[in-house]
């Protein structure tokens, strides 16, 4: 019976197809809130807040079924966290996604939160200086794009926050991709 809940192993390109569904959801919802945007009508802010913690939803459950599941790829998932970094500086530094811009920050930010939601329990269960020490910053970091992004948007904060999210995502991209290298006898 407990093989039932026990997550699958998947291939690598099952994985890869796992995460772009997840980024994808939490876009398409994402884009969607300019159904209930508070600029666009004059009201309150309340409706889009609750539409956009939708989004952290999405993304929180997504990200913890691929916790779960796709540990059977991880060079795909040190690409897929690389990709995201990239996304990270298109979106901050240049022009490259033009009128989807908020939306993509709405889902980098949901992304992000998850991913710190998951991250930093991961690294406190090291039992070890480093563990704690990246638990404590992964935790802040997600707090902080968290009050950032949902109810102050503060533009300094982003300014400092940018570099940091693409630092945290990258830093996972080595990890994961050393442990493989590690696990491969590499």
């Amino acid at each position: 019976m407990f093989k039932l809940l026990s997550p699958p192993r998947l291939t690598p390109v099952a994985a890869g197809a796992l995460i772009a569904l997840v980024v994808v959801a939490v876009f398409a919802w994402a884009e969607q809130s300019a159904l209930v945007d508070a600029d666009a009508t004059g009201g309150s802010p309340v409706p889009e807040l609750l539409w956009q913690l939708g989004g952290l939803v999405i993304a929180g459950a997504g990200l913890w079924m691929l916790r779960g599941c796709a540990g059977s790829a991880p060079r795909t998932c040190a690409l897929a966290l690389g990709i995201y970094a990239l996304a990270i500086f298109v979106n901050a530094y240049t022009p490259g996604f033009g009128d989807y811009d908020g939306a993509v920050w709405r889902t980098i930010n949901a992304l992000f939160i998850a991913f710190a939601i998951l991250t930093a329990p991961a690294l406190w269960r090291c039992r070890c200086a480093s563990g704690y020490v990246g638990a404590a910053l992964m935790a802040a970091l997600g707090i902080v794009v968290l009050v950032n992004a949902y109810f102050t948007n503060v533009g300094v904060v982003w300014q400092i926050m940018n570099p940091l999210m693409m630092l945290a995502a990258l830093a996972w991209a080595a990890g994961v991709a050393h442990y493989a290298a590690s696990d491969a006898g590499e």
